[in-house]
């Protein structure tokens, strides 16, 4: 794979090849690296539903 992360993950590919899906209810993410790769995967996982947790760090649901 040789896209960025935030497409990998909205076109599926990356929940395809890793033999997953992503469920809103169960599906814990957790981040780190280039802050703008954070914030650019951040934004994608938002748009297949999963939301900031309570604290504000990390992504669940």
């Amino acid at each position: 794979m040789t896209e960025r992360l935030p497409k990998l993950l909205l076109d599926g590919t990356l929940q395809e090849r890793a033999g997953i899906a992503l469920d809103i209810d169960s599906t814990h993410v957790m981040l780190c690296g280039n802050p703008d790769m954070v914030e650019d995967t951040k934004e994608a996982l938002k748009t297949l539903g999963l939301v900031m947790n309570r604290r504000g760090e990390g992504i669940l649901r």
